[in-house]
Protein backbone atom coordinates (compact mmCIF):
# COMPACT_ATOMS: atom_id res chain seq x y z
CA UNK A 1 0.00 0.00 0.00
CA UNK A 2 1.01 3.54 -0.92
CA UNK A 3 1.82 6.15 2.10
CA UNK A 4 1.73 9.85 2.09
CA UNK A 5 5.56 10.17 2.76
CA UNK A 6 6.14 8.08 -0.58
CA UNK A 7 3.42 10.67 -2.34
CA UNK A 8 5.64 13.36 -0.62
CA UNK A 9 8.87 11.50 -2.10
CA UNK A 10 7.74 11.40 -5.49
CA UNK A 11 7.50 15.52 -5.66
CA UNK A 12 11.18 15.33 -4.58
CA UNK A 13 12.88 13.53 -7.32
CA UNK A 14 10.10 12.11 -9.59
CA UNK A 15 11.94 11.04 -12.50
CA UNK A 16 13.85 8.60 -9.92
CA UNK A 17 11.25 7.60 -8.11
CA UNK A 18 9.07 6.78 -11.29
CA UNK A 19 11.87 4.10 -12.26
CA UNK A 20 12.14 2.62 -9.26
CA UNK A 21 8.47 2.07 -8.89
CA UNK A 22 7.82 0.92 -12.42
CA UNK A 23 10.66 -2.08 -12.11
CA UNK A 24 8.73 -2.96 -8.80
CA UNK A 25 5.64 -5.57 -9.42
CA UNK A 26 3.76 -5.33 -6.31
CA UNK A 27 3.51 -1.14 -6.72
CA UNK A 28 2.67 -1.58 -9.84
CA UNK A 29 -0.58 -4.18 -9.13
CA UNK A 30 -2.06 -1.34 -6.69
CA UNK A 31 -4.89 0.83 -8.46
CA UNK A 32 -4.12 3.78 -6.13
CA UNK A 33 -0.25 3.44 -6.90
CA UNK A 34 -0.64 3.51 -11.17
CA UNK A 35 -2.94 6.42 -10.79
CA UNK A 36 -0.11 8.51 -8.36
CA UNK A 37 2.59 7.09 -11.00
CA UNK A 38 0.30 8.38 -13.97
CA UNK A 39 -0.41 11.70 -12.24
CA UNK A 40 3.71 12.15 -11.92
CA UNK A 41 4.26 11.14 -15.28
CA UNK A 42 2.01 13.49 -16.65
CA UNK A 43 3.49 16.13 -14.20
CA UNK A 44 0.19 16.70 -12.14
CA UNK A 45 2.09 17.29 -8.98
CA UNK A 46 -1.09 18.98 -7.50
CA UNK A 47 -3.15 16.16 -7.73
CA UNK A 48 -0.33 13.93 -6.38
CA UNK A 49 -0.24 16.47 -3.37
CA UNK A 50 -4.32 16.39 -2.89
CA UNK A 51 -4.19 12.27 -2.57
CA UNK A 52 -1.76 12.51 -0.37
CA UNK A 53 -3.60 14.66 1.55
CA UNK A 54 -6.93 12.85 0.83
CA UNK A 55 -4.83 9.67 2.50
CA UNK A 56 -3.33 11.76 5.09
CA UNK A 57 -6.75 12.45 6.20
CA UNK A 58 -7.91 8.66 5.79
CA UNK A 59 -6.12 7.68 8.33
CA UNK A 60 -6.53 10.82 10.60
CA UNK A 61 -3.13 12.30 9.78
CA UNK A 62 -2.68 16.31 9.80
CA UNK A 63 -1.16 16.87 6.17
CA UNK A 64 -0.01 20.17 7.78
CA UNK A 65 2.28 17.85 9.77
CA UNK A 66 3.96 15.76 7.41
CA UNK A 67 4.77 18.88 5.36
CA UNK A 68 6.33 20.55 8.21
CA UNK A 69 8.34 17.49 8.88
CA UNK A 70 9.25 17.10 5.41
CA UNK A 71 10.43 20.76 5.72
CA UNK A 72 12.54 20.01 8.84
CA UNK A 73 14.42 17.31 6.95
CA UNK A 74 15.02 19.11 4.32
CA UNK A 75 12.49 17.10 1.93
CA UNK A 76 11.22 19.83 -0.73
Amino acid sequence: MINPMQLMQMMRNPHQFAQQMMNNSQFMQNPMARNALQMLQNGDTNGIEQMARNMCRERGINPEDVIRQFNQMGIK
